[in-house]
């Protein structure tokens, strides 16, 4: 139950499973699902040994993911005590805090050279971003894992590397978050990310 102007929490229900249904039938699809070679993401994710639960939150990051205009698309999805608190996904639209994060990271740790396509909004921060500030004040941080999903078409399981990049893993190790699951060329991977 949430408080009197709180926003509600997403729990993984069979109504979630269900929109999600209905989105891969293509009843609520707004013209933005292409069509993707390679497994499905349950059997994907089946196949790297992951829970019930992190089926639906993959899955539902995939879904986010095919909202996004930028060339590679990628989604991601917060889930904290078995309810998304938070989705987002990478756009063209450029972002003063993404713009941040890419100059605190290129500063401290002189990982990439500067992009300016860089500076579009990344789907880990779009996602951290989309959490309700009432919602954000309750979370246990360091309880809740990020799962990071991109859809690469080309390649054999219709999924590609999404591990987030330095900039987007230093906003995840500074907001709290210790976990992050994300999808590989190969399959996906778990990091626990260790405190600062």
């Amino acid at each position: 139950m949430h408080k009197a102007g709180q926003t509600p929490r997403t729990p993984y229900t069979a109504d979630t499973e269900g929109r999600q249904n209905a989105d891969m039938r293509g009843n609520r699809n707004n013209g933005k699902n292409r069509q993707r070679d390679g497994v499905d993401m349950s059997t994907l994710a089946r196949m790297n040994g992951m829970t019930g639960k992190d089926i639906l939150a993959l899955t539902a990051a995939a879904k986010v993911a095919e909202e996004s205009d930028y060339q590679q698309r990628v989604g991601a999805v917060i889930v904290c005590h078995g309810e998304i608190v938070g989705m987002g996904h990478n756009e063209n639209k450029t972002d003063p805090q993404q713009k941040a994060y890419n100059r605190r990271c290129r500063a401290d740790f002189r990982v990439f050279e500067y992009h300016p396509h860089l500076d579009g909004i990344h789907a880990e921060l779009a996602a951290i971003k989309s959490v309700p500030w009432n919602v954000a004040h309750d979370i246990r941080w360091n309880k809740a894992c990020i799962y990071v999903v991109r859809l690469a078409p080309g390649l054999h399981n219709g999924y590609g590397m999404a591990r987030p990049c330095p900039a987007c893993m230093y906003a995840v190790k500074e907001i709290g978050i210790r976990h992050v699951v994300y999808t590989t060329n190969d399959g996906i991977a778990k990091e626990t990310i260790r405190p600062a």
